[in-house]
């Protein structure tokens, strides 16, 4: 088999491949799909790859029937899979997959902390090079649970072609987006409309693409509302992605995971003198460290993820809990002749992100 051996001889995908950085993979998906492809690199779920004409793009099938495209246009990547799991701006365990074996192949050693299959590798290395099917092929087409049976060439290219044209107006509009940010003081989040690093407002939409002109008619203002983000997504046809910027500017995707609600619930937890308070979601779960609270809508940058939460009434109970604790801490604070006794230290709260620890003395004085 004839391989490339220097990166000028690669076909421009590969070329790109080999340009990234072994580290740029922790940016294309959330951590939660990131570590499934990870997974899923142990076994081999390739089943086939077309090439388009000019090699800037590669149709991925997989056992299962999805299939993940990659189309390099400058120096930009443009991903889409058919799988549900896939959303503009989000991408899925199958493009981790994908984008990690094509350059564990363009750069052998690289991502060394993946265990990949060597069969799916060397399948890679056989589809990318176009390569005549060899008696290998033969036999494996005789295990019908091994591969499904592919569309002929020409359909696979000419599917490749559509999603290519599908791809191409997302790297125009994708300067266009929603930004999701930590407030500077205080808890919860901001929202704007932005183009670039300029901020999009609903009086201003000259030059602005029409569907987000009539969003922006509607909604001058953000707001953390189911129906904001499902109104946003419905007029733009999810055209535009939803990113969150961190303190560093650093932006990652959001995705608004509508039917997947979220119940609030409380918990109270005795460790050794102290109680801890928390705010939980479904069954107890803890709420992550870095996630935030905004309204009806939890925001978790880590997950990727935005979810509504369906009951907070228990919340409203936590927050009416910690009103009574902070009343009973100032009443020892405001007593003079308790302020010298050291037990006074003991009589303060410990806030958390999503919890607050009180001493037992404390919250049976309550």
């Amino acid at each position: 088999m004839t391989q490339p051996t220097t990166p000028d001889s690669l076909p421009p995908l590969l070329k790109r491949f080999h340009d990234y950085l072994p580290g740029d993979i922790h940016s294309i998906a959330a951590k939660a799909h990131l570590i499934d492809g990870f997974e899923a690199c142990k076994g081999n779920s390739l089943a086939n790859a077309v090439w388009n004409d000019d090699k800037t793009a590669l149709v991925v099938t997989f056992i299962g029937g999805s299939q993940t495209t990659l189309l390099v246009e400058g120096v930009r990547l443009l991903t889409k899979c058919s799988c549900k799991q896939w959303q503009p701006a989000r991408n899925c365990p199958h493009v981790v997959v994908a984008w990690a074996t094509l350059k564990r192949v363009v750069s052998p050693g690289t991502l060394s902390h993946i265990r990949f299959n060597q069969q799916m590798l060397q399948d890679m290395k056989r589809f990318t090079d176009q390569e005549p099917a060899s008696g290998n092929d033969a036999v494996s087409d005789t295990v019908p649970d091994k591969k499904p049976v592919l569309t002929s060439l020409v359909e696979d290219r000419r599917l490749l072609n559509e999603e290519i044209n599908k791809l191409k107006p997302q790297a125009v509009s994708s300067k266009y987006r929603l930004v999701i940010e930590a407030r500077p003081y205080g808890n919860g989040v901001e929202g704007k409309i932005k183009r670039g690093n300029d901020t999009v407002h609903g009086w201003g939409t000259s030059g602005v693409p029409t569907d987000l002109s009539r969003f922006l008619a509607t909604h001058y203002y953000y707001e953390s509302t189911p129906r904001y983000f499902e109104t946003f997504l419905k007029l733009t046809n999810s055209t535009y992605p939803i990113v969150f910027i961190d303190a560093e500017g650093n932006e990652s995707p959001l995705v608004y995971c509508g039917d997947e609600s979220l119940r609030g619930g409380i918990a109270f937890d005795i460790r050794g003198e102290e109680i801890h308070i928390s705010r939980t979601l479904d069954n107890g779960r803890p709420i992550p460290a870095g996630a935030l609270l905004q309204g009806r809508l939890l925001f978790d940058p880590e997950a990727g993820t935005i979810h509504a939460i369906s009951n907070r009434s228990a919340w409203k109970i936590w927050e009416a809990v910690i009103d009574v604790l902070d009343g009973v801490s100032c009443a020892f604070e405001s007593d003079d002749e308790e302020i010298n006794d050291p037990a006074i230290t003991s009589q303060e709260l410990l806030r958390l992100p999503h919890s607050v620890v009180t001493p037992i003395s404390l919250f049976n004085a309550a």
